[in-house]
């Protein structure tokens, strides 16, 4: 049976760079995100790159009944899905009182209620796949609150949460977990949010490509790694980040996005 890989917000980011480098590891694909022409031309550069087979499902996640409508997509065609990567998310840059209440409500639709919506139903498709693996996109911005990004932050540490607890559920079960907390990283996601990467991240080397990211998150992957945190300088504020008092913080965390 043909296996197949799922991957949401697979049109840019990191997404778009998972979706090559699994391709290129001769992994078949669905692509999912809500951009119908990058998806079809992007399923397309991989199956004449890679010899794969990649399929697209053009949706907006952010409406819930829409991850219902994915999995009926993926049981009318009888899909063989043992892997699905939960990377599509949102983030807005600015004062709480100025981003607007509609932006910060999407911004939650996407990066916490689709997740939970997308994993049960996974976990619930998945029951007799022999062995198949979820992988939640946190984000570095788990370990701490992010003055000028609050809603984005406080969903990524929910991501987090919820990715542990899940794993303590799944730890007897054939479903591998991982959770992904990614820190800088090239990607047009900055100009999404209405931000940019500061001079000092990129002077320090903290700036990752995506590439880099993604050859780090295939690897830990492969090695039933749970907590993948790409980047030594991510790995070591995940270590510090729970002994830095939050008025410390807050005032690095404003100042890396300036």
């Amino acid at each position: 049976m043909t296996k197949f890989t799922v991957i949401t917000g697979a049109s840019s980011g990191i997404g778009r760079a998972l979706a090559f480098f699994y391709a290129k590891n001769k992994r078949n694909l669905i692509l999912v995100s809500r951009n119908s022409n990058e998806l079809q031309s992007l399923a397309n550069q991989l199956k004449e790159l890679y010899q794969i087979e990649a399929l697209f499902f053009s949706i907006d996640l952010s409406i819930e009944a829409n991850c219902l409508s994915l999995f009926n997509y993926l049981k009318n065609e009888q899909i063989y899905v043992s892997e699905f990567i939960n990377n599509a998310g949102l983030g807005s840059f600015g004062n709480f009182t100025e981003i607007s209440l509609d932006d910060d409500i999407n911004m939650i639709n996407l990066n916490i209620i689709a997740l939970v919506c997308l994993s049960k139903l996974y976990l619930n498709y998945s029951k007799n796949v022999e062995q198949r693996r979820l992988i939640q996109v946190a984000s570095i911005a788990s370990f701490f609150p992010g003055p000028k990004m609050a809603v984005y932050y406080a969903s990524k540490a929910f991501v987090l949460s919820y990715s542990k607890a899940l794993k303590a559920e799944l730890n007897n079960s054939n479903c591998k977990l991982s959770v992904v907390c990614a820190g800088p990283t090239s990607t047009n996601f900055q100009k999404t949010a209405n931000m940019h990467l500061s001079a000092l991240s990129i002077k320090l080397g903290i700036t990752q490509t995506a590439d880099e990211v993604t050859e780090h998150i295939f690897n830990k992957v492969k090695n039933n790694q749970f907590l993948i945190v790409p980047g030594f300088f991510n790995k070591l504020t995940q270590v510090i980040a729970p002994f830095i008092p939050d008025c410390v913080t807050n005032k690095l965390v404003i100042r890396s996005h300036s």
